[in-house]
């Protein structure tokens, strides 16, 4: 009887709540922690040459749902797939899905002359009857649901940038729906491709007319105008992409092969690289076209898995050799590597960089590298392999804004300095070559002499510009030091500004000091 009387008082609570006009809160099963992609959105293509465009967040978002919906685990990779992987080529196929499928949408929102409709649009995220969009969101998630949102980004002739999320439920506080009191206490839970394992909550701002992540309310690049409830999600059946194995195992599985192109593209089609693994003991390992016949496009990185043919110890690893397909004469390919990172269980093998770090052409279409070998004396004299603790070279990341180096004449130096003193000079690390506007740049330092990490003080960059109305300026936007080798793997600097130093005629140095 005690239980019946619970029950009731529970239903006559519920009806007086509804009564009372406010929304409520509802919650769908999906939870970005294990529905979500654990990579970031940082996919880049261009669909015509030299035309790039950025982000697939309604690729991203429609696989995860379709994932959902299929009742299949949502792939585990924390790394981007690599283009003409069957992963890469379903999110971006369901990417040009989500943009067709709602051209009316965003179509309509970009029609507003001298912002006459912008309250307009704002208000139709809080209108839960007329057709309002949060009375078609309520009805998705109270139907268990989970649905993609087109966010509109405001301003700029409404060419965005906008942005795609899945609502996976939502709290209406005491709001009630009717453009009345409280539209402030809203919220919208979503996840969010550019937040991977996050749930974010969308919340609107009735004084100044935008939606805004909790949290991040002056993050000019996370507010939007308004937003739209995609109606015309159609499921695709998912992919079944292997999971990564873990480090845990004796032997090594896979790996993770990292490659940044630098500023000349791998070309794919019949242009393309393979990667021999060469072992100590063991037959190497060949894996042909690992880029799959697609093109890898410039300045941006690609990470490929390899599942070994025959399983072998860490200690077996020697070498590295990437073999390309080019052909020669003027129609022939070139590529510019910049940056190889070996990973394992995402623990770092092997990495190496410059801008370039190797150039494949017709002539040049192999290059090897090998695994870090390090000897260390114990106290009894004995010679034993494995990590000697100190720093074997410095990789530098460099940003340059929006004033290049020129190169030629027009570089710059870098100087190492120890805190006992002593000193390392490389010169024109740019090798003479240009750094174009908004580009990154990879230069590895190779140490005359290892030593601990708390022996490194600082470096300093010096260029060698000319004076007067022909010399040259650089704007470098930023710069990250990473300390590697004998174990070590550890950021020292990093900074950036709008510029972080302008270099000019005038020869002025630029130092960096080290923290640990």
């Amino acid at each position: 009887m005690k239980q019946k009387t619970f029950i009731l008082l529970l239903f006559l609570l519920f009806t007086l709540f509804s009564a009372n006009g406010q929304i409520g809160r509802r919650m769908t099963t999906f939870n970005p922690a294990v529905n979500g992609f654990m990579f970031v959105n940082t996919f880049e293509v261009e669909p015509i040459n030299n035309i790039r465009m950025s982000g697939f967040c309604g690729g991203m978002t429609y696989a995860v749902l379709d994932y959902f919906n299929a009742h299949k685990h949502t792939p585990t990779q924390n790394f981007r797939p690599a283009n003409g992987t069957p992963l890469y080529d379903y999110i971006w196929g369901r990417q040009r899905s989500s943009v067709l499928d709602n051209l009316d949408k965003w179509t309509e929102l970009t029609i507003n002359p001298f912002g006459w409709r912008s309250d307009e649009f704002f208000n139709w995220g809080l209108q839960v009857t007329g057709g309002g969009r949060l009375q078609e969101l309520k009805s998705e998630i109270d139907a268990g649901r989970p649905v993609p949102l087109g966010l509109f980004k405001p301003g700029n002739g409404g060419f965005g940038p906008h942005h795609q999320v899945l609502a996976i439920g939502y709290d209406g506080g005491r709001y009630r729906g009717d453009l009345g009191a409280y539209k402030e206490e809203l919220k919208i839970y979503v996840c969010d491709p550019n937040h991977p394992g996050e749930t974010k909550i969308l919340r609107p701002d009735p004084v100044n007319h935008i939606y805004y992540y909790e949290g991040g309310h002056d993050n000019t690049n996370e507010q939007w105008q308004t937003y739209f409830v995609n109606k015309n999600y159609h499921f695709s059946n998912p992919p079944v992409v292997a999971n990564p194995s873990s480090a845990d195992a004796a032997l090594i599985h896979e790996i993770q092969l990292e490659i940044r192109t630098g500023n000349d593209d791998l070309r794919g089609g019949s242009d393309n690289v393979s990667v021999t693994l060469n072992f100590k003991s063991k037959p190497s390992q060949s894996y042909p076209n690992i880029n799959h016949g697609a093109r890898w496009i410039d300045n941006y990185t690609e990470t490929v898995p390899i599942t070994l043919t025959t399983p072998v110890a860490e200690s077996e690893l020697r070498s590295i050799t990437f073999t390309t397909s080019f052909g020669g004469g003027s129609g022939g390919d070139n590529w510019n590597m910049d940056m190889v990172r070996v990973l394992y269980g995402g623990r770092e093998l092997l990495s190496k960089a410059g801008s370039p770090l190797f150039r494949f052409t017709g002539d040049a279409k192999m290059y090897a590298i090998n695994f870090p070998v390090t000897l260390t004396t114990t106290p009894s004299g004995s010679i034993v392999v494995g990590p000697d603790n100190k720093v074997h070279e410095l990789l530098l990341e460099v940003g340059t804004g929006g004033d290049d180096l020129r190169g030629g004449n027009d570089n710059v130096n870098v100087t190492v300095n120890f805190k006992n003193g002593t000193s390392q000079t490389v010169n024109n690390i740019n090798k003479s070559n240009n750094w174009g506007n908004n580009s990154v740049k990879y230069v590895t330092i190779s140490l005359a002499r290892f030593v601990p990490l708390d022996q490194l003080k600082n470096i300093v960059l010096k260029t060698t510009f000319g004076g007067g109305i022909g010399g040259d300026n650089w704007n470098m936007q930023y710069l990250r030091v990473t300390a590697k080798g004998g174990g070590i793997n550890q950021e020292i600097y990093f900074d950036q500004r709008n510029p972080l130093v302008r270099f000019d005629g005038n020869n002025n140095p630029f130092t960096a000091t080290f923290s640990y």
